[in-house]
């Protein structure tokens, strides 16, 4: 049985297991005696109960009964250097901002809805290389939404005493045929220039390593076009060991911690490749062909349409011929 208390001949209950509904109402029942055991009486106490306990375990309903907000979406996002990549929306949730070379970005946001809280913006240091900034977004509900900006940092690359021991490298043609390509590799020569024949697509690059953790990247080996193309291959340090003397030479330039953060020691290979083009010769024979094909096509056609009106023009004439001798029928029995 819940605790009662008799104030002004009016029957009050415990203030946390009443509706605030029903305590608006209860001025009305002055007066009146209200008996606990009623079974009426504990039915609707029970109810106000279950209805109190759905409201504290709902964050949408606040304890006057009013339902919260849930927008956590943002109106506006902004950045004091660089562009967002693409334009700020409110449904676009990851955005990039490229060659930043500054040591810090201020990020500045504003929620549509007023009552929502925004953490993750302000002003941020930045490294080299890549930088996630999330901008969680909480609704009056507690309900979150989060905003991510990649800000891309350049890096400063100096050269380590990183080498490849060999390199292999193999030109894959039109028909998917391998055949080997001398460039002349030495491990201490960083840049070379080769050429290879028009029907030549992609190259296979197989380096090799002497040294554990060492992380080696290709790009440009594949999709040749015609003209220049120009194929890296990149080594870097992944136990940081570099030229002892070059890093103790670079951290005295230095002035801070994140400075020394910024610098990548790095070993690039770098091959120019070029393409030859297509003989013209071959390209008109090419055109020959594809004309000879339309021509062929439109010859057809025109057959096929000949054809159609030819027929046509026939049906028609029996038809008319039919009509004929039906008249001819007719006057004949009159």
């Amino acid at each position: 049985m819940k605790a009662q208390e008799i104030i002004g001949g009016e029957v009050q209950t415990n203030p946390a297991q009443t509706n605030p509904s029903q305590n608006n109402q209860q001025p009305s029942n002055q007066g009146q005696s209200q008996s606990p055991a009623t079974p009426q009486n504990n039915n609707s106490k029970t109810t106000t109960q279950s209805q109190n306990n759905s409201k504290a375990t709902n964050p949408s309903v606040t304890n006057e009964g009013t339902i919260k907000s849930s927008n956590n979406y943002l109106k506006n996002l902004q950045i004091n250097v660089g562009t967002l990549t693409p334009e700020f929306y409110r449904e676009t949730f990851e955005y990039t901002v490229d060659n930043i070379i500054e040591d810090e970005i201020e990020v500045t946001a504003e929620a549509e809805d007023e009552k929502s809280v925004i953490n993750g913006t302000g002003t941020i240091a930045l490294v080299g290389g890549e930088n996630r900034i999330n901008i969680e977004v909480i609704a009056e509900n507690e309900q979150v939404r989060n905003y991510t900006i990649i800000v891309n940092k350049i890096e400063e690359v100096r050269e380590s005493d990183i080498r490849l021991s060999s390199l292999e490298i193999q030109t894959i043609n039109e028909e998917n045929k391998f055949e080997d390509l001398d460039i002349g590799f030495d491990k201490d020569t960083l840049n070379y220039r080769v050429t290879v024949e028009d029907n030549i697509t992609d190259l296979s690059v197989l380096p090799t390593v002497d040294r554990e953790g060492i992380i080696v990247e290709t790009e440009g080996d594949k999709n040749l076009k015609e003209g220049e193309n120009v194929v890296t291959i990149t080594l870097t340090d992944n136990n940081a060991t570099n030229n002892t003397e070059n890093q103790n030479n670079n951290m005295q330039n230095l002035n801070s911690e994140n400075e020394i953060s910024d610098i990548k020691y790095k070993t690039v290979y770098t091959i120019k490749v070029t393409r030859k083009a297509k003989p013209i010769v071959e390209i008109s024979n090419n055109v020959y062909e594809i004309r000879q094909k339309q021509i062929i096509a439109i010859v057809i056609l025109v057959i096929l349409l000949v054809g159609l009106i030819t027929t046509a023009i026939v049906v028609n004439k029996k038809n008319k011929s039919k009509k004929n001798k039906y008249k001819k029928t007719i006057n004949h029995e009159k």
